[in-house]
């Protein structure tokens, strides 16, 4: 009789209802990885905004070397003041790029180190959109950047007389430099163990255009120098963004350009993502 009771109330007992599915199955993530990559591009576009400081320096350090260099030195050089400044604008331009990427990579290591991006493995996001948005927002501050200082060159004399198809060409190539230069600033941001680290790391990476023709013409310089210069990476687009500033058509380094940083970001890319998702799995 007690066990007829015992399942009788077992039997009058509701159902356990099923755990609520979670917001997106796991299985999807990557399905939303643009969705995912949008929404962490507005959050480090947020980030920017709370330290102006350090976007606007990105701005006016570049302004102001250009400014010094022009008019200080600029009267010194045997190609005359004006043309001095046509010649230095490129690096100006490929200098404020790589300062404005340390800022990325100096974010990505504080997300590493504080914890963040472990909060980011227990939510149900694409994992990579994590790093896509960095590199997305490293990208357009870059881009605002850029503006920034060629408005800068033209206010002390800048003078290009560039069509708008070389101009489309020379964009092209900087935006490529950029997202090079990005995820190079990504992957020092997983690799060192402080924001310290990364900043002088990617400091040094940003001192290579005063190691090209950016500043002098590469027969002027000394023997090693020289030959140091004309064969690293960052050469070629100085001297091709130069030509196309100034109406002059692509030189042979052109396709030298091109390999170097596709090659360079798409190698860093791919270290990067390793990188992080070998984090993920500590």
């Amino acid at each position: 009789m007690e066990a007829t009771i015992n399942t009788s109330q077992a039997i009058a007992q509701p159902l356990a209802q099923p755990a609520a599915p979670s917001l997106r199955p796991i299985k999807a993530r990557q399905g939303h990885l643009i969705s995912d990559s949008y929404a962490m591009f507005k959050r480090c576009i947020r980030i920017n905004f709370r330290n102006p400081d350090a976007f606007g320096m990105s701005i006016v350090a570049p302004f102001l070397m250009m400014l010094l260099l022009g008019y200080v030195f600029g009267g010194a050089m045997a190609m005359g003041r004006e043309t001095y400044i046509n010649f230095i604008v490129p690096s100006i331009m490929l200098i404020s790029i790589a300062q404005s990427t340390i800022f990325t990579g100096i974010s990505v290591s504080k997300e590493a180190k504080n914890g963040i991006i472990d909060r980011f493995r227990s939510m149900p996001i694409a994992q990579s959109s994590v790093l896509v948005g960095h590199v997305a927002a490293s990208m357009f501050r870059s881009i605002v950047v850029m503006l920034a200082v060629t408005a800068g060159a033209f206010i002390i004399g800048f003078r290009p007389e560039a069509s708008a198809v070389q101009w489309l060409t020379i964009a092209g190539l900087l935006l490529l430099f950029t997202l090079g230069m990005t995820w190079i600033a990504v992957l020092v941001g997983l690799t060192v163990k402080s924001e310290e680290a990364a900043s002088s790391s990617l400091t040094m990476v940003s001192l290579l255009p005063y190691l090209s023709s950016g500043f002098a013409p590469v027969e002027t310089l000394p023997a090693g120098l020289r030959a140091f210069a004309q064969y690293q990476p960052i050469t070629p687009v100085i001297d091709n963004a130069r030509a196309l500033m100034m109406g002059g058509s692509i030189s042979a380094d052109f396709a030298a350009a091109i390999l170097w940083w596709s090659a360079i970001a798409a190698i860093a890319c791919l270290v990067a993502i390793k990188t992080y998702h070998r984090k993920l799995t500590k």
